[in-house]
């Protein structure tokens, strides 16, 4: 199974100084909010290897492109996907119960 990561080469182009950095850590965190909140709603759960996982690579070269970072690339590595095998459970208190 072929992956994808993405590779942040060069970082962002406002912010590329330390000073720079700096001033934006102490910045309030409302850009990163949206940005979890906009990956966790719009993509929602993925495992590796799965179409939503390709969604989440998608976005997040989408966004960081609109960020201004610069060189965002996407890079292909090989990974063992995660496959749902059988599962069972019972209950066992007040009877047995298959699950």
């Amino acid at each position: 199974m072929v992956a994808f990561g993405i590779a942040f080469l060069g970082g962002c182009a406002s912010v590329d100084t330390p000073s720079r950095l700096s001033a934006t850590a102490a910045a309030p965190p409302a850009l990163s909010y949206r940005l979890v909140h906009s990956l966790t709603t719009e993509i929602g759960p993925r495992l590796a290897g799965t179409p939503r996982e390709a969604a989440a690579r998608d976005w997040a070269v989408r966004t960081l492109t609109d960020l201004k970072f610069s060189r965002v690339k996407i890079e292909p590595f090989t990974i063992t996907g995660w496959v749902r095998g059988a599962a069972s459970a019972t209950l066992v208190s007040q009877g047995n119960q298959s699950l």
